[in-house]
Parts: structure tokens; C-alpha cells; sequence
């Protein structure tokens, strides 16, 4: 069954906190179907904020509904904090002209799936509840849109189109983002030279201070973490690294226990900073 717009009520109107794609305030990731997208179904610890909202990144391909990714987003921000992936293979085909939203970051009771703007009644309450279109073609020109999960990394046409969603990028410098793209690349071999059946990804971001000027929150740094595991669900290697989000970007390759390290000592997250079960290690 597609998914169906539900018209809202008056006394419907409200931010989304139920079933859906939209997880409730109090519900996570666990025991949920977009729990595959985490090594051993656990989502990451530290990171969430109390205005964050999970997203079960959802999307209708052809009448089919399926779940391609996972994403926690700030919504004081409007921006993820991070999109969670399995990493497919090398995607290639054409960049979708129409980006989508989440509808159920405006209203609880809308389709559970990313659509385009059209599908919110209310343009107060979609402008309100998340980042639209002409937030980024507003954007200084130093900037574009910067995936958290890149289309590169999913291996159909629908899993590259569910990452043209506006709840999956933020404001990136058109240099950091070419530069990430080389750490995006090494995903690749790192894939092929281990042989990994897996690969579980999380990419994030480190937010700066809210500027009531700025519609979406430009981050310091992007950050991703991978976890390569074999064909038992076994870990056999794990990695990071970090960028700047500058117009003179640093990318670093770094440890997983160097990332949470650094993560820590970032005053915005939680004093434990755990992006993969047990750390994606080695089961002796």
C-alpha cells in the first residue's frame, strides 16, 4: 500500500511525536525496523539531545515502502546529528532534481514516508518544524548540500534517491565537501582489501552554538565512523575520520577510540561518547 496523506485537523496540529517514521520522545531505535542499519542493532550513545527527534528514513519507490537508513535530527537546529547506513557498493546514476522533507516532523499524523514539500498543509509548520529548499538555495556560496549518507555508497536507484532528503545533509563547504569525498572513496577499498560482508556507517556532525540568524545550523566538523564485519556479523576492522567544515579543511584519518575521544570533549554531546557496540571489536 502507498503511503497516504491523512488531512489534519486543527487539533492535529502539533510537532510529531507518534508512530511512524518519526520515533515517539521516548522511543529508540531498539527492537525497531531501522535497527538493521546499526552494528548489532545498537544505536549510537551520547549523541542524542532532548529536541532531537529518530527518523526511520522511509521512502515509496514504485508503490513499495521500505526503510533505507536511519538519522537522529536536531530540531532546534535543523539539521541531522547523524544518518546511520550499510555501506552497498559503488552508485552511480542520476543526481534526483526534487529533494524531500520529513512530514512527520511537522505533523504527527502525515505519510510516514519523505516526500516533497507539497504534502504539509501548513507552510508555517513545515518552515517551523525543519530545514525546506530555500534554506540551502539561500545559503552563501561557499556551501552546498553535504550528505551524511552519500549516494555513492547505496547500490539501487531507490536507496541513492532516499538520500535526497533535506533531513540527511547539511551546510557544507563546496571544498570539505570534495575533500570528504575522498575518505567516502576509501570506504570502498577498505571494503575490497578486507573483504568486509558489512560495513555499518555512521556519519555526523559536531553542531555550533544556535545563531537566531541563521535558519539552519552550520556544524564545525563532519565526522564518520565504520565498523567492516564478516560474514558471521564478526568485527574485523574499525575506523574514523574528521574533517573541518572550512574553506581551508583538515581531513584526518583517525582511530574509533580517537573520535569518541575527541567527541567527548565536545561540550554539546554526553560525557560517554559509544558510536558502535562494544566498539565494533573483536570478540575473543
Amino acid at each position: 500500500m502507498k503511503c497516504m496523506l491523512i488531512i489534519l485537523t486543527a487539533t492535529a496540529i502539533s510537532f510529531a511525536t507518534g508512530k511512524g517514521e518519526v520515533l515517539g520522545k521516548n522511543e529508540t531505535f531498539a527492537s525497531h525496523i531501522c535497527s538493521k542499519f546499526f552494528y548489532r542493532q545498537n544505536e549510537p550513545m551520547g549523541l542524542s539531545q532532548q529536541n532531537s527527534a529518530r527518523i526511520c528514513q522511509m521512502y515509496d519507490y514504485n508503490g513499495v515502502i521500505s526503510p533505507y537508513f536511519a538519522s537522529l535530527y536536531d530540531r532546534d537546529r535543523r539539521m541531522p546529528l547523524y544518518s546511520a547506513y550499510v555501506f552497498k557498493t559503488v552508485g552511480k546514476g542520476k543526481r534526483p532534481k526534487k529533494w524531500m522533507i520529513e512530514p512527520q516532523l511537522a505533523f504527527a499524523n502525515l505519510t510516514k514516508c519523505m516526500a516533497g514539500e507539497g504534502v504539509v498543509p501548513d507552510r508555517k509548520q513545515l518552515i517551523t518544524s525543519q530545514a525546506v529548499n530555500d534554506d540551502y538555495k539561500k545559503l552563501d556560496p561557499r556551501y552546498n548540500r553535504g550528505h551524511l549518507n552519500p549516494r555513492g555508497h547505496q547500490n539501487t536507484t531507490e536507496s541513492r534517491r532516499a538520500t535526497f532528503t533535506l533531513t540527511n545533509i547539511v551546510p557544507q563547504t563546496v571544498i570539505s565537501n570534495g575533500k570528504w569525498a575522498l575518505y567516502e572513496s576509501s570506504i570502498v577499498n577498505i571494503s575490497k582489501y578486507y573483504q568486509c560482508s558489512e560495513i555499518f556507517l555512521v556519519t555526523g556532525v559536531i553542531p555550533t552554538k544556535i545563531n537566531p540568524n541563521e535558519r539552519v545550523n552550520i556544524p564545525s566538523h563532519m565526522w564518520s565512523a565504520y565498523c567492516c564485519v564478516d560474514q558471521n556479523g564478526m568485527p574485523i576492522r574499525n575506523g574514523a575520520a574528521l574533517i573541518s567544515n572550512t574553506v581551508t579543511p583538515i581531513l584526518q584519518n583517525l582511530s574509533l577510540q580517537d573520535l569518541e575521544s575527541m567527541l567527548h570533549k565536545v561540550p554539546f554531546f554526553a560525557n560517554y561518547i559509544q558510536i558502535f557496540y562494544n566498539r565494533c571489536k573483536k570478540l575473543i
